[in-house]
């Protein structure tokens, strides 16, 4: 498109876009930002499965079974068979999945868009992945906040629903500890920044 200015009568120094295109890019931004906060509110790529790692071993793990499971307390056969090769009680599982964390999603924001949350959000990102292991910061930032933004507190099945791919990696050797350190940061957290 071929952006004319036409001089306006009031002065000779000052241009303006002629009504046409001030029309399209008001509808251009009004597109554009309506996809970025529907985007970023709704996920459109959901996690649908999870890829479990422990030590050598990888298995496909549907993001649905652990919905139901911190949903209902139902397992499904997949879902025992995980919880019983991580040798941890489903107990245990379930409070690490599902429980949730207090967090401001405002000030969880805040946070990871500097220099130390793209550190923490690296430490996370050794146990949350993308596929690629490519844009895993962003895609983990976007999915924390996103869950903190609807109920102020995250999860791990919050996250895991929230991250912005079909198919997201999860270490299932440090997700303890990553649950713990996420306690940890998240208390250090102040209330406003």
């Amino acid at each position: 498109m071929d952006i004319k200015y036409i001089k306006t009568s009031r002065t000779n120094s000052k241009y303006r876009l002629s009504s046409m295109q001030l029309l399209f890019f008001r509808c251009l931004g009004i597109v554009a930002f309506s996809s970025t906060m529907l985007g970023f509110v709704f996920p459109v790529n959901a996690s649908e499965k999870v890829i479990l790692k422990y030590g050598m071993w990888q298995e496909s793990l549907p993001v649905s079974d652990m919905t139901v499971f911190c949903d209902t307390g139902e397992i499904s056969t997949t879902l025992s068979y995980y919880i019983r090769l991580s040798n941890q009680s489903s107990d245990r599982i379930n409070n690490v999945l599902c429980k949730p964390i207090a967090v401001n999603g405002v000030t969880l924001s805040k946070m990871l868009n500097n220099p130390v949350g793209g550190f923490i959000l690296d430490l996370f990102g050794e146990v949350i992945t993308t596929p690629s292991k490519k844009a895993s910061r962003e895609s983990l930032r976007g999915a924390l906040v996103t869950s903190a933004l609807e109920n102020d507190d995250i999860s791990i099945i919050e996250v895991l629903n929230n991250y912005p791919t079909n198919e997201v990696h999860l270490n299932g050797d440090r997700l303890v500890e990553f649950y713990r350190q996420v306690e940890d940061v998240l208390k250090i957290i102040p209330v406003n920044l």
